[in-house]
């Protein structure tokens, strides 16, 4: 059963967390430039790949400090779960 209130972590992770999520808005920005500079569609596509790649592993540690914060006490517990969502 979840903690009723989960703020997060420690400072040093939450501003890993922020300079994260800023650099992924960053490679977004960069999308909307390269359309706006008429870049060609396979170039475009790559970048989009990149961001998808880079927000799916932001997703996947922020799902990690969750659980480890607001979940459970068991690192062997947490990895299983990890194993079920993030099936390689």
């Amino acid at each position: 059963m979840p903690k009723k209130s989960c703020p997060l972590p420690d400072p040093k992770k939450k501003q890993a967390l922020l300079t994260r999520f800023n650099r992924i808005k960053g490679q977004i920005e960069g999308i909307n430039r390269m359309i706006e500079e008429n870049k060609t569609c396979t170039e475009i596509f790559n970048q989009i790949k990149s961001v998808k790649q880079s927000l799916n592993g932001a997703s996947e540690d922020f799902l990690k400090l969750h659980l480890n914060q607001c979940f459970l006490s068991n690192d062997k517990d947490r990895d299983e779960i990890l194993k079920l969502i993030f099936k390689p």
